[in-house]
């Protein structure tokens, strides 16, 4: 099943993700290094937007390429309050397009998610990684996309590694498998769960958000 992995499509209207469907299953491919630029989050709500719409996806699986699920935020090179802000913003707008969207979503992580990258698979319904998948965080970034609670809930700190609540699927065919094995389990997933796990969520936001401009904005002589 790694064929349609091994040959992503590209798909117009998307140059940082790709988006197709593999039998009743949509499929996002965070494009190496996956890196969450405002393009990147912009094309991630479009095309989830996109699934909710399409009755014939019944889930959606987000996953990466060339063993890279995300590294994590890409902010503005301008150190500008405006453009901060705006960044922020379309993170804010892709937690209300995940949290509303009302099919099973799954993140498949075969290699490494970095720093923010394990804070959008910690927004799915379920995760599924392979044997040697990692999780990494250098605390370069803020907390953001509600990880201020999805770690808490589904995050432990184990020697000098991160273990995140998850399904394992072996290495040699970790993509195709973990696509069998959301499959097999989207008729097992409420997405309404998502909501009430991020209850109050709206003022989370907000204290995100001031941690997120004091960490790029704040210095002595501003």
């Amino acid at each position: 099943m790694d064929h349609f992995y091994n040959r992503v499509p590209k798909v117009d209207g998307f140059s940082k993700i790709s988006f197709w469907r593999e039998e009743e299953i949509g499929i996002i491919a965070l494009l190496y290094p996956g890196k969450l630029g405002k393009d990147t989050v912009e094309e991630l709500i479009k095309a989830i937007s996109l699934a909710s719409v399409d009755d014939k996806i019944s889930g959606l699986v987000i996953t990466g390429t060339n063993g890279y699920f995300s590294e994590g935020l890409l902010v503005p090179q301008r150190i500008a309050y405006a453009d901060f802000r705006d960044y922020y913003q379309t993170l804010m707008n892709l937690i209300f397009v995940i949290l509303s969207f009302d099919k099973p979503l799954i993140s498949l992580v075969a290699g490494k998610a970095k720093n923010n990258g394990i804070s959008l698979a910690l927004l799915s319904d379920q995760i599924i990684v392979s044997e040697n998948s990692k999780f990494i965080w250098d605390n370069n970034e803020p907390f953001v996309l509600l990880s201020t609670i999805s770690f808490k809930d589904r995050v432990k700190i184990e020697g000098n590694g991160l273990h995140v609540q998850s399904l394992t699927v072996k290495d040699e065919n970790a993509l195709g498998d973990g696509f069998n094995l959301s499959k097999s389990i989207v008729k097992m997933i409420n997405p309404n769960s998502r909501k009430y796990r991020y209850s109050g969520y709206d003022r989370l936001i907000l204290e995100e958000e001031i941690n997120f401009l004091d960490f790029y904005l704040w210095c002595e002589k501003c």
